[in-house]
């Protein structure tokens, strides 16, 4: 039994670690102890909401979102769309990139293919973005 209980001390015992190590272990648990508990970055936040005639959801009373730490910019694109000789208008609004997601001529380009591949026309396509915190 007595050496049941050497064997677990010894095994408790941090020879075996070298001291330079053993402090770095010690100082990664302690700055992870601090970085744990710091509120989170602020990121952006914008309004999101997806209104199309027929939606439950209207732009007037679009939802906050806080938006992931890549997105830097918050968006509102509206789209008017012509089918079958009646028109409809799209609102949208959210999160966006300005390197990717705020250029309007690429963005109404998807749109008018979409339009388009569902055999309708584009009648109008306009993009802004903005940067400050529900701005859109």
């Amino acid at each position: 039994m007595i050496t049941k209980y050497r064997i677990l001390i010894k095994l408790f015992q941090f020879k075996h670690i070298n001291s330079f190590s053993f402090a770095r272990l010690q100082v990664l648990c302690l700055l992870y102890g601090v970085l744990i508990n710091l509120p989170p970055a602020l990121t952006l936040q914008c309004y999101a909401c997806l209104e199309y005639p027929g939606s439950q959801d209207s732009c007037a009373g679009a939802s906050v979102v806080q938006c992931p730490s890549f997105f830097d910019s918050c968006m509102t694109m509206v789209a008017s769309a012509e089918y079958y000789g009646m028109q409809y208008t799209t609102t949208a609004k959210n999160c966006s990139s300005s390197i990717y997601g705020c250029d309007e001529s690429v963005m109404c380009g998807y749109v008018q293919t979409s339009v388009s591949g569902s055999g309708g026309s584009l009648k109008s396509c306009s993009l802004s973005c903005c940067s400050g915190d529900l701005c859109n």
